[in-house]
């Protein structure tokens, strides 16, 4: 099941994202600031131009996925809005999630939907062109030397 968020599911998107963090993120040099973390769910939940949904497993009611996102005005005309995923982690329910949220953004005036990844998981990849996305660009990271 998909619902939006609400703000008593905060505790447990923070622990889904610290498992997530722990198991697979590539950001694994950056601590959790759990304060933060929650800060920045609870803005997604709260705000017109942000949107939280999670996937709910229908066993035990379980978080299984979320993404959160918003609009913003594209920077060369800011009549004209688009919108991306600032956390879309998912175990279970990721192309659900990807259509509700798509259809929030069409709704509320999106000219375009942009995705990046940057875990490095190919099954993103294959996830976002299943839903007829198309790759445009790339992402890439660059982290401080560090001194040995």
């Amino acid at each position: 099941m998909i619902r939006p968020a609400r703000y008593t599911d905060t505790r447990e998107l923070a622990s889904f994202v610290e498992k997530f963090h722990k198991e697979k993120s590539n950001l694994g040099d950056i601590p959790i600031d759990r304060q933060s973390l929650t800060s920045f769910i609870d803005y997604h939940i709260g705000t017109s131009k942000h949107i939280c949904y999670i996937h709910v497993s229908g066993d035990d009611g379980e978080i299984t996925g979320f993404i959160l996102g918003g609009l913003s005005p594209f920077p060369h005309n800011q009549k004209a809005l688009w919108a991306t995923d600032s956390m879309f982690i998912a175990d279970k329910g990721g192309a659900e999630l990807l259509k509700r949220f798509h259809a929030w953004a069409w709704a509320n005036k999106a000219k375009r939907i942009f995705h990046g990844v940057s875990t490095g998981d190919t099954r993103a990849d294959a996830l976002y062109t299943a839903i007829g996305m198309e790759r445009m660009g790339g992402m890439y990271s660059l982290a401080p030397a560090t001194n040995t």
